[in-house]
């Protein structure tokens, strides 16, 4: 749920839809859908690519609210 949440925040903070992200993650945009919803799990290169995509790290996307 953190890092769906975190993923959302991102995107939109980077003021992309989710089908710029998608095409920028390769990956489907029913996946992004399902991951930021929380209702898919996504393997390790599926996150990596998410992440390279939102310009981010693999730490800030896993981390909660403090």
């Amino acid at each position: 749920e953190i890092i769906a949440e975190n993923i959302r925040k991102e995107r939109r903070r980077l003021g992309i839809t989710q089908a710029e992200l998608a095409e920028r993650a390769d990956v489907s945009l029913d996946t992004i859908k399902s991951v930021e919803n929380g209702r898919r799990a996504m393997s390790l290169d599926t996150y990596l690519n998410i992440v390279h995509a939102l310009e981010s790290s693999p730490m800030v996307l896993m981390k909660g609210n403090t």
